[in-house]
């Protein structure tokens, strides 16, 4: 089992930018400029990120307009929040790190269009990049045909407890390992057992690459 590119690459200078300097797992993203109100209607792209974090390290490569991040360190009203702009001016594309587990939110004063790298990829990311037409699950031999089970494996991803130090096959419930991916409701009946131990196993395998 894999995931891949639907184009079997990054499409655009700057994704190919983010891989070229280590970020595996990119995707181009836009927002709207920020309101107060905010925007959420289904035709309308979203006028900011909301406050979330990410298990692996993670960036901004700005591409056009203005993007400002902001920290959230215990309260969203805390005045110890660190807020800091990336901006995109006279032809540079500035980027910006954000750590593991760091919970963080952006809004943009005219509106922006970034790209988003990841040094791992998440059950989470995954999906979200499967939903942006990004990413799509294969079979690694092309021995078997995925396509008619994209939906459903996005529908697993959305429900998985993920621990990127747990294991595909925990040895056993007393030595203390944990699954790599829990489930909050049960599987998908018609998500063949191969299919989700060859999921888990793909995600063990992408987490021991790397520890961010």
């Amino acid at each position: 089992m894999d995931f891949q590119y639907v184009n079997g690459k990054p499409s655009g200078w700057h994704e190919k930018k983010l891989r070229k300097d280590g970020w595996r797992w990119v995707n181009t993203n836009s927002i709207g400029p920020t309101t107060q109100a905010g925007t959420h209607g289904s035709t309308h792209a979203p006028d900011r990120l909301e406050p979330h974090s990410h298990h692996s390290l993670n960036t901004h490569l700005v591409v056009q307009g203005d993007l400002t991040i902001k920290e959230h360190r215990g309260r969203s009203t805390d005045p110890k929040d660190s807020v800091y702009a990336t901006i995109s001016s006279h032809g540079g594309y500035p980027e910006h790190f954000v750590k593991p587990q760091v919970k963080y939110s952006a809004t943009s004063k005219a509106g922006c269009t970034f790209v988003e790298g990841h040094r791992s990829l998440s059950p989470s990311t995954a999906e979200r990049f499967m939903a942006r037409g990004a990413l799509r699950a294969t079979e690694s031999n092309g021995d078997y045909d995925f396509a008619p089970y994209q939906d459903t494996i996005r529908s697993w991803l959305r429900s998985a407890k993920f621990n990127p130090r747990g294991k595909a096959r925990p040895c056993c419930e007393y030595c203390g390992q944990l699954p790599i991916l829990e489930y909050a409701i049960a599987p998908r009946s018609d998500l063949e057992r191969w299919m989700q131990e060859g999921i888990a196993k793909w995600f063990e395998n992408e987490w021991r690459k790397s520890s961010c």
